[in-house]
């Protein structure tokens, strides 16, 4: 969720994490349960998701150990969703992750490069990752503030890009013909 002193927060981060509840349950009155570290929140389609609110400070020993067990766990069947404000994007570790949705405007580079490493520990049954990165300002803002906005977004987009060449590499056929004529260009 974004900070609270943010113009992108809802008001507090109680609020901001009752917006979630709202997204998951695809509704404006989520049916949400606690359980210990767990709180459970009913879809419309009756799916129940576990979701571990890091926001709330309640029980917060409980909710990394139970993170951790699932992240040495065979499968990520413990949780489903987990919301932070800061915390996820240092030191943690939950092999499980695969989409990350970033709200609102990060102060670095470096902090988008740590929330998205997040993404990247390797589990069975991982195939792939998605970054959304909630955009940040409204497209008719006309300042410097939004062009350092704007250079941020997209060298984190950039980022992420070469990240996905990194791990899934694309390979280039070269033709016989190409491949002589770097070798003439290297003997000379």
């Amino acid at each position: 969720i974004p900070n609270v002193n943010s113009n992108f927060t809802l008001g507090t981060k109680g609020d901001d994490v009752e917006a979630v509840f709202k997204a998951i349950a695809q509704n404006d009155r989520p049916n949400v349960t606690v359980r210990g570290p767990v709180t459970i929140v009913e879809r419309n389609d009756g799916k129940k998701i576990k979701v571990v609110n890091l926001v709330d400070e309640d029980e917060r020993d409980e909710k990394l150990t139970l993170i951790q067990k699932s992240h040495e766990s065979d499968n990520g069947d413990d949780i489903d969703v987990i919301i932070a404000l800061n915390m996820f994007k240092e030191g943690a570790n939950w092999k499980w992750l695969q989409r990350i949705f970033i709200v609102g405007f990060r102060q670095s580079l470096v902090e988008l490069i740590q929330i998205n490493g997040r993404l990247f520990r390797q589990a069975n049954g991982k195939e792939k990752v998605s970054v959304y990165q909630l955009l940040p300002f409204a497209l008719d803002q006309l300042n410097e503030s939004l062009k350092d906005k704007l250079n941020s977004f997209l060298m984190n987009i950039i980022y992420s890009m070469m990240l996905l060449s990194t791990y899934n590499p694309v390979k280039v056929k070269l033709s016989e013909r190409t491949t002589r004529e770097n070798k003439n260009v290297s003997e000379n």
